[in-house]
């Protein structure tokens, strides 16, 4: 939720719209798998994404948390 809320922007959510959400989704899987180490500290989840060199979620996590996750939200 923290990472839709800074990505999406914290609106209600009768105004979240379609492209939102795909936008969400092509940016949240180009985050770091690793995003805990000492080269992401103090970074924002976007800072992550532009700051990541092709670390990325894998494709089952990416399906089984992220778009699961808002999936069961937006239903």
């Amino acid at each position: 939720m923290p990472i839709l809320l800074e990505l999406v922007e914290d609106k209600p959510v009768d105004e979240i719209l379609q492209t939102d959400i795909n936008r969400f989704f092509d940016e949240v899987q180009k985050l770091p798998a690793m995003r805990t180490g000492k080269k992401f500290k103090g970074m924002s989840f976007a800072q992550m994404i532009v700051a990541n060199d092709g670390d990325r979620i894998s494709k089952k996590t990416f399906e089984d948390s992220y778009k699961a996750c808002v999936s069961n939200f937006m239903v």
